[in-house]
């Protein structure tokens, strides 16, 4: 009770309701809903209860470290919670860890414990949701992070004016070796100066300007090479590649990277995107830019003499949160997995595989103490008890009714 106002505190499910009564059984309070439109129902009253725990039902994956914060209920139930927002709400907080990381392994992002750092007395139509570590920003339907990939090899083509050797990196060079793009290009550079028993080049000269990036430039003397692998690791071009911007325009996603000699190292994600649900769509949807002029960026083929341009799904990966694999088949079917090891038995096998891509895949977490463990609930005032003896009713056209109670 707020002075003379009734406080919401949980809206109640219900179907052409006829009415609702309390009643006391055996010292235990419960409220009993007559439906017309589907089974009457009884609800028992928990109480304030303190959260003590987030239990992992599914750890999903895709996941990073971040906060558990409370949300209100999706669906009728909560109705009243996103009507009259509880303010107390704000002031729980877990946090959770992920085992393994999003690009790789087994268990790529997964939702390992949850530690709960703050709680409060009051439940209600609530549920829990995976937030960036200090932000009120959800995971779910987002990018969480984004990583460059092996398979493919980033090139940032613009007109070079300047070419320049890494001192002590190549062997096996003569004076009259030239480097060129294997893309046809105009480009052109010749060696110099070198020494002549060990084949290291001392200096380059950039006998025709034109369009060239370093993971394009090839010496045609087959006994040159780097030291350090591809040619890109050997020559600094000039002006530099700048800083990579990728983006994808339709949920807003935006990331960064830096090119240290043609290569990526890490990418830094600005906005992670909204609305997502299959990384496929994402990575085709992706347009990645540079900061340098009349430049151009692609993901090439590094297996292909001719270089030939790959979608960026080869260059970059990127995870959207999504629930766990499970077991598809046997006497496992439906059971949680890392791998098909996990699904195996003496009498049948089955598969570990992906969830299908659904806008509700996610990880699974449930708040504690539960009145019936380890079933999954939702975290009530009012708890749903079994279903019993079908109530009369009149009316098939009432509305959903909210129950008010006084704190």
């Amino acid at each position: 009770m707020d002075g003379t106002k009734l406080t919401v505190l949980q809206g109640v499910p219900t179907y052409g309701a006829r009415d609702m009564h309390f009643v006391q059984v055996n010292g235990n309070p419960f409220i009993i809903v007559a439906n017309f439109d589907g089974d009457s129902v009884m609800y028992r009253w928990l109480g304030p209860r303190s959260i003590s725990y987030i239990d992992v039902l599914d750890g999903g994956q895709g996941y990073v470290d971040g906060d558990v914060r409370l949300v209100c209920s999706k669906g009728p139930r909560g109705n009243a919670c996103r009507e009259n927002p509880p303010a107390n709400t704000h002031f729980f907080l877990a946090k959770m860890k992920v085992d393994g990381t999003p690009d790789g392994g087994a268990k790529r992002g997964t939702i390992k414990s949850v530690e709960v750092m703050r709680t409060f007395k009051s439940m209600t139509d609530v549920d829990v949701g995976m937030f960036y570590p200090g932000t009120r920003t959800l995971m779910e339907q987002t990018v969480t992070s984004i990583w460059p990939s092996s398979l493919g090899r980033v090139s940032c083509v613009r007109n070079i004016t300047k070419i320049q050797i890494v001192s002590g990196s190549t062997t096996g060079c003569t004076q009259e070796t030239m480097f060129a793009s294997s893309d046809s290009s105009s480009f052109q550079a010749r060696v110099l100066k070198v020494d002549a028993t060990s084949g290291q080049i001392s200096e380059l000269v950039l006998t025709r300007p034109g369009m060239a990036s370093e993971a394009l430039l090839q010496p045609d003397n087959a006994e040159c090479k780097c030291v350090h692998g591809h040619w890109r690791h050997c020559l600094n071009l000039m002006p530099s590649p700048g800083r990579l911007k990728f983006q994808e325009t339709v949920g807003g996603f935006e990331a960064k990277a830096e090119f240290d000699h043609g290569s990526i190292n890490e990418i830094d994600i600005v906005f992670h995107g909204s609305g997502y649900h299959d990384t496929e769509n994402v990575l085709e949807r992706i347009v990645v830019e540079s900061t340098a002029v009349n430049s151009s960026v692609s993901c090439l083929d590094h297996s292909s003499p001719v270089q030939a341009r790959l979608p960026w799904a080869n260059c970059i990966g990127i995870s959207i949160p999504r629930g766990g694999r499970r077991c598809v088949g046997g006497n496992k079917d439906g059971i949680i997995c890392l791998d098909n090891d996990d699904c195996q038995n003496v009498l049948d096998s089955s598969r570990c595989l992906e969830p299908r891509s659904h806008p509700r895949s996610s990880a699974r977490l449930t708040i504690s103490p539960l009145l019936d463990p380890p079933r999954r609930t939702h975290s009530r005032l009012l708890q749903e008890q079994p279903a019993w003896e079908e109530a009369p009713g009149i009316s098939s056209i009432s509305p959903t009714v909210h129950l008010n109670l006084a704190k």
